[in-house]
């Protein structure tokens, strides 16, 4: 594996890595506007999300060295 290919995954993966702030934000922002009740249930979420995220970001590293490699 190229030096090239390894920047170009590296580089989607951490791009779409730091918008995991912004679902802090958002969930913030969320239990704010809604009822203790609902509130909590958007929280209790929280570590589901995170994973979800993660996942994504890692999928968007290797679809770009996919289409990189060719």
């Amino acid at each position: 594996m190229n030096l090239g290919l390894k920047l170009a995954i590296v580089s989607v993966f951490l791009i779409s890595f730091a918008n995991l702030p912004n679902l802090g934000t958002t969930l913030g922002i969320m239990h704010t506007m809604v009822d203790e009740e609902h509130g909590e249930a958007i929280a209790s979420h929280v570590l589901r999300l995170f994973l979800v995220a993660t996942a994504v970001s890692i999928i968007n590293g290797a679809l770009a060295g996919l289409f990189y490699s060719f």
